[in-house]
């Protein structure tokens, strides 16, 4: 995927419609502390705003504790969901996909 930040709004509509779910938006100025990273997600159960999950790299490994920090469901969006998680810093550009854990 190629973006044109000349007219990209920030909406993450190519987050959602990307068939390949290939696109991903990171804040790295998200807070002091951590980065936000804006994936699709399209299992069930959906995790709820502020839950505890397990961030996952491109592989599929865990790689580090995140929080869900929005769940976005939009008609637009074509029933896919975007999931919002803060990441410690240094791992928005790692993480690409997240885990609920058993119960959750």
């Amino acid at each position: 995927p190629v973006i044109d930040f000349e007219i990209c709004t920030g909406c993450c509509m190519c987050v959602a419609r990307c068939p390949g779910q290939a696109i991903f938006v990171v804040d790295g100025a998200f807070s002091d502390s951590e980065d936000l990273v804006v994936m699709p997600y399209e299992f069930l159960p959906q995790p709820e705003v502020g839950a505890a999950i397990t961030a996952l790299d491109r592989t599929g490994q865990a790689v580090t504790a995140a929080r869900v920090v929005a769940v976005r469901r939009q008609e637009r969006f074509d029933r896919t969901v975007l999931l919002s998680v803060a990441v410690p810093k240094g791992f928005g550009m790692v993480v690409r996909a997240a885990r609920l854990e058993a119960g959750e």
